[in-house]
Parts: structure tokens; sequence; C-alpha cells
């Protein structure tokens, strides 16, 4: 294991460095807590693999932490309501190290104490607090009047992309008597699946500067108190819409069920928990969203659940290639759920849309 105290003594860190350890949870960097005599810091090593120009991810994570450290000044708890970044000794936002045990972009923040990360939401609460912090980070963002962001995951959530990379996998191999049926679900739906896009490239939806991975593991809880504190794993951030953030709340929380979940009638949009989803994100985004954002939010639960289902299916036919498996089928699963409940939203928009219309 990388030893990250020499890593460490580069930034500008408070104290002297008494201690480092693993921090478990992350599936994409490898993170460290770092402890000094005065305080805790996480350090973290980008994974290069996945995001491929670090410097377009730390250009915007210095916008980013920059602006809400402003925007956050003088509010209560400022220190907890948003992630700092801590310089490296010669000021730069974050270090490029070229030893081979060590190689890679690695950067270092402030750690939240007495913050905790939940897998999933034990609760109604938890999932309302999770969707507040993230529409409360769509509200703060929304006054953002620096340079654009970039895109760090180009098309990350183009849906007729992800439809362009499903054909060009079955261009190449003959789905399996399992998988048939769910391409045809899957190509059954191809028609609408730009309805989110469209409406932004159009400009009848706004872009916004939203997270594009809100799930209940990339919030911070107050320990205490169980309130939503802030978002985590800002790697993602980038132009687009809201709706997405919304529709992945809705996607990882609404059916309580392992995301290779194989008993499919146990699947289904938890009626408790999709109420507490709009309350907190539509309570975190307050005057901010716009008619149009909130008369799709459903739509937005949809068209991320089909997209999810589109990408673990083309890696299925095209043998595992991009996210990780314990077992051949095992993205055949995750996607055989994640259609499962798009059906399920399909099968309740009626009641779905007249739960978020009436909140």
């Amino acid at each position: 294991m990388t030893d990250p105290a020499p890593i460490a003594a580069r930034f500008a860190l408070t104290g002297d460095v008494v201690g480092t350890a693993p921090q478990p949870g992350g599936h994409i960097n490898s993170s460290f807590v770092v402890t000094t005599d005065a305080r805790r810091y996480l350090l973290q090593r980008i994974n290069t693999q996945v995001f491929t120009r670090p410097e377009l991810v730390m250009d915007n994570v210095v916008a980013v932490t920059d602006y809400l450290s402003g925007h956050l000044a003088g509010s209560t708890d400022q220190e907890r309501r948003a992630l700092h970044l801590v310089r490296t000794t010669d000021g730069a936002a974050w270090l490029e190290d070229d030893s081979p045990e060590r190689a890679g972009p690695w950067r270092c923040f402030e750690f939240i104490e007495d913050s905790e990360c939940l897998l999933e939401p034990r609760d109604a609460p938890d999932a309302f607090e999770a969707a507040k912090a993230c529409g409360r980070f769509l509200a703060h963002m929304a006054g953002y009047d620096g340079p654009r962001l970039s895109e760090t995951l180009p098309r990350f959530h183009d849906t007729p992309h992800r439809y362009e990379q499903l054909a060009e996998v079955l261009t190449g191999v003959d789905a399996d008597a399992e998988a048939a049926p769910w391409v045809e679900f899957a190509l059954a739906r191809r028609s609408g699946a730009g309805s989110i896009t469209t409406a932004l490239a159009a400009g009848a939806l706004p872009e916004r500067i939203a997270h594009n991975d809100a799930k209940i593991s990339n919030v911070l809880f107050d320990r205490a108190t169980r309130r939503g504190l802030c978002v985590i794993d800002l790697d993602t951030v980038m132009p687009t819409s809201s709706l997405f953030d919304f529709g992945d709340l809705v996607r990882s929380m609404a059916s309580g069920r392992p995301e290779d979940e194989t008993d499919l009638d146990a699947i289904d949009v938890r009626r408790e928990v999709f109420v507490a989803l709009v309350d907190g994100f539509l309570d975190g985004f307050g005057d901010a969203i716009e008619p149009l954002e909130r008369a799709l939010l459903v739509e937005g639960a949809r068209i991320m659940t089909l997209q999810q289902g589109v990408r673990f299916l083309a890696d299925h036919l095209a043998g595992d290639t991009y996210f990780r498996v314990e077992r051949r089928g095992q993205n055949l699963d995750r996607a055989r759920a994640q259609f499962t409940l798009v059906d399920r939203l399909e099968t309740r928009r009626r009641e779905l849309d007249a739960v978020a219309a009436s909140r």
C-alpha cells in the first residue's frame, strides 16, 4: 500500500503529521485520512483511468470550492457546509508526483469532523436530507459567475449517446436468450430517451452546475443531528440539468433494493421515500427551480434510471469492460433491476407526477 505521508508533507497542513490511514468507501479515487497534531485532512489520489484530464477536474474543484467558500461566508456551521481545498506548500491547488510508487495527481481537503457517510438511507428522513443537500448545492451554484466549468466526463448524461454505445455493441455481438428481452425493452424506449438533453440544448430547460452523481453516499451527514451537511465527490460537477441530479436520487434510493436485485417483484417506488426525495429536493432548491424543471421531476427519474440500465446492459454485452463485477451476469442483473424500476415509474407516472406537483 502506498505510504501517503511524503505526499501529505507537501501540502500546507496545520501541525505535524502523526498518522495516516486509508479512508474506506470510495470506488474511484484512493483516499487517506491524514492526522496531524492539530487536525485531520483527507488526501486523495485522482484516478486518471477514469478522469483522463485531471487538470480539468481540479480546475472545476477549485472554482466550485472557492465560490462556495465566499458564498457561504458568515453562515452557520460554514466550515462543514462545503469542502475546503488545502493548497500545497508552493500554493498550488494540487500536486503531480512522478515517483513510481506515488505517481499521479494528488489533492487535499480539510476533514469534516463529526460527520458520516451513508451507503443507503436508514429511513425516509435520511432520503429527505440527502435530496435537500443536493437541491441546496444546485441553489448555491445558481449564483456562480466564474469561468465556465469543463466537462470532466464528456457526454456523461447524454442518454441518446448511451444508446449509440449500446447500438455499437449490438453490431458486434448477439444478445443471449437472457439479455434479449431487455435489449428489446431498452430499444423500445430509444425514441423518447432524449427528452431532457433535447430540451436542454434548445434552452427550454436551464443549464445548471449540477453534481451529476447525486446519491446518498455523496452526501455528508451530521453524526449527531442526522442532518445533511454538504455534497462531496465534486469530480463530476459540470454544466448539465438539475433533473439528472433528482433522477439519480430517485434511481438510487426509491426502491430500497440492491443494485443487482434478482427478485424483480420486490422492486417498486416506495411512496414515502419518493415523497421525501421530492420534498427535500424542493426544500433545498427553493425558488431557484424553474417551472419546467419541477414539472419534469418524474421524467428525470425515468431517464436517469433508463440511462443507467442501458449502460449496464451495454457493458454486459461487451464482456464487463467498464463496471466492476464479482460474477458474470451481474451487469445484466443490474440492467434488469434498472429497467424494472423504469417500468414501475412509467406505470405509476400519473400518481408520481401528482405527488411532485402537490408538494
